[in-house]
């Protein structure tokens, strides 16, 4: 066991806003052994050992489609996801499960 393990993690937040507002991804892999890659940004570059913090602004927004691939973890993964819905949206226990590559979440 490796105390504090959890805030040591790479972490990266992609904030931005889409149809409703706000919306943030935060992506988080394993410390030491996983990397965060992306397919619009070449020069992204994480779990390099420095402990600094970077923050980029991108001047063209980043566009995807629904279903478009964002990137990849190269080895342990978690995706938290944060935003603004539609007052209507509603999550019941059948939206509360694990979710894999490229399965439909709910929206």
């Amino acid at each position: 066991k490796i105390p504090g393990l959890f805030h040591i993690n790479e972490r990266v937040a992609f904030i931005g806003r889409w149809d409703y507002g706000f919306f943030a991804m935060v992506a988080v892999g394993a410390t030491n052994v996983g990397s965060i890659k992306v397919h619009f940004d070449t020069e992204f570059n994480t779990n390099t050992g420095h402990t600094n913090l970077n923050e980029k602004i991108y001047e063209t927004p980043i566009e995807l489609a629904k279903g478009d691939e964002f990137g990849y973890f190269n080895f342990g993964s978690t995706i938290v996801l944060i935003y603004e819905a539609p007052v209507q949206t509603t999550l019941d226990k059948e939206h509360m499960k694990r979710v894999k590559m490229g399965e439909r979440m709910w929206m």
